[in-house]
Order: structure tokens, then sequence, then C-alpha cells
């Protein structure tokens, strides 16, 4: 087990062994920066279509959140 050596992979980064030996991948929500040694959080509302029309997008670490909000006098019904 090639991941049994905890300092295999860059901080930040997990291990997981594959048929071809083990590889180094960033947790959900993070992406590998350009030099494939940290890990970066995605910026999920640059991606077209991630929240629902109407909503807003909030970027978190390594996750977004969709929120709804209504102009100036206006209130969300059901």
């Amino acid at each position: 087990d090639d991941c049994s050596n905890k300092y295999f992979c860059p901080s930040g980064q997990v291990c997981e062994n594959t048929f071809n030996g083990p590889i180094c991948k960033c947790p959900h929500g993070f992406e590998k920066d350009f030099t494939q040694k940290f890990c970066i959080d995605i910026d999920e509302c640059k991606i077209p279509d991630t929240c629902p029309l109407g909503h807003s997008c909030a970027n978190t670490v390594g996750s977004f959140k969709c929120t709804r909000e209504c102009g100036l006098g206006y209130e969300i019904t059901k």
C-alpha cells in the first residue's frame, strides 16, 4: 500500500491506490494549481448554470451555496 506513507502526497492532497500505482488527488471542491503541488478552491460560481435561474451563487471553501434573492419590495412566495 503506497498510500500508507502519509508523506507520499503533497500537503492537502489525498493519496489513492490505483491499478497503475498511487495518485495524489485534491479533495472534492478543490483542484491542483498550475504547479500541481497545491490544492486550490474551485470557484463553482464561475461555471455557467451552477445555480437555477433567479438564484445567486456564493462560493464557499470547497463548495458553493445558491440563494434566491428578490428585488426591493418583493418577497419569495411558495
